[in-house]
């Protein structure tokens, strides 16, 4: 009895969502709206993936370039992201920790996942099942990055239709 009761408890703990305001938006833009490619002021394409870089009309201090990612075809944003360099390794750890206080306050402590990846040190990840928002230090740049998995998988989707309706993927 006192092992189902357990294993109930657990379940309970490990199903409930967490008690926190929604993921949605950051730096004037949310997740899931159409992105006006008109209102772009660069373009930065790693690994193939573009990255729109826009104006903010919601800022933090931290940061001081603003990119989005969107659906190729449908131009919904997936991924609202910023950067800022803070001038030594240090002063990004130390300033990360600060923004991670300030989300778990907004997102509610209960939903950061303790997963780090030794390339970037991610910290304070907060996650609602499709929707993250994560942090990391590349040497003195801070980076926070929102991301809907749904709307990701989307775009793969839409890039893989472009590929087959306009390439010869016959070799695949």
């Amino acid at each position: 009895m006192k092992v189902l009761i357990a294993t109930m408890f657990l379940l309970l703990f490990y199903v409930l969502p967490c008690s926190a305001d929604k993921i949605s938006s950051a730096f004037g833009l949310s997740l899931g709206e159409v992105f006006n490619l008109s209102s772009v002021i660069g373009k930065y394409e790693p690994g193939g993936a573009t990255r729109y870089k826009f104006s903010s009309t919601n800022p933090y201090r931290s940061f001081n370039e603003y990119y989005v990612m969107v659906t190729p075809v449908t131009h919904v944003i997936y991924s609202i992201s910023s950067n800022g360099t803070l001038g030594s390794e240090s002063k990004c750890k130390k300033e990360q920790a600060v923004i991670t206080e300030i989300l778990k306050a907004k997102y509610a402590e209960d939903c950061i996942k303790d997963i780090r990846y030794p390339m970037f040190m991610q910290e304070g990840i907060f996650d609602q099942g499709d929707r993250v928002v994560f942090s990391y230090c590349a040497g003195e740049v801070l980076e926070i990055v929102y991301e809907d998995r749904e709307l990701k998988k989307q775009a793969v989707t839409e890039e893989a239709n472009v590929r087959m309706k306009n390439e010869n993927t016959s070799g695949l």
